[in-house]
């Protein structure tokens, strides 16, 4: 390695003081107005609260598939319509990415999520509906 000027390694150090300093910053969040600290902390509460976050009603989902569910399930004007009408049969699919199963109620899904895919039976199986709760808040 070259040598470097004690200018050089001044001009680092306020650097990263600056970017220390910058990082752990206070400010609200844009969506939500929630108090964060620094980038990380904005990156942490974004992926947690906003990625998959119905425009809609707002409510959060863990992922989104989940999110696409709800969207289905509670804002699709087309599928009410069309199970109103009677040209489509069961409007609930099943919360595995990889299922293709669909159901005329949501007791039927949750009995094919237990016994199909292990889900517990302590699961939240209102995730379509409620979201997940914003009181984990970072």
């Amino acid at each position: 390695m070259g040598k470097r000027s004690r200018e050089e390694e001044h001009d680092d150090e306020d650097k990263e003081q600056h970017h220390s300093h910058a990082d752990t910053s206070p400010t609200r969040c844009p969506f939500c107005s929630t108090v964060i600290y620094g980038y990380n902390g904005f990156q942490n509460h974004f992926l947690t609260f906003h990625e998959y976050q119905c425009l809609t009603c707002d409510k959060v989902f863990p992922s989104r598939h989940i999110l696409d569910l709800h969207i289905d399930e509670y804002h699709n004007p087309f599928l009410k319509l069309q199970l109103e009408r009677g040209e489509a049969k069961s409007s609930l699919r099943c919360f595995s990415e990889t299922c293709n199963a669909k159901f005329d109620s949501s007791q039927a899904r949750i009995v094919h999520l237990i016994d199909h895919h292990h889900y517990p039976k302590t699961y939240p199986f209102s995730i379509t509906s409620q979201g997940i709760s914003q009181t984990l808040e970072l």
